[in-house]
């Protein structure tokens, strides 16, 4: 959240991509970022959304 108030972006205008549950996605999201949860195998948490889970990097630019 610092890195975001030092660059004057609102958390909203931002995304962020991790392969940790709850350390990125979860943590993203509950300060206002977009969100996407990188998951290389098909066993994603039933928690996360779909249109948030990315089997692959290249899987972003179909989702913004």
């Amino acid at each position: 959240m610092k890195s975001l108030k030092e660059q004057h972006l609102d958390p909203s205008e931002t995304i962020y991509i991790g392969d940790d549950l709850e350390k990125d996605y979860m943590t993203s999201k509950k300060i206002g970022m977009n969100a996407f949860l990188l998951i290389r195998d098909k066993n994603f948490p039933k928690s996360v959304p779909k249109e948030f889970i990315l089997e692959k990097l290249e899987d972003l630019l179909e989702k913004i």
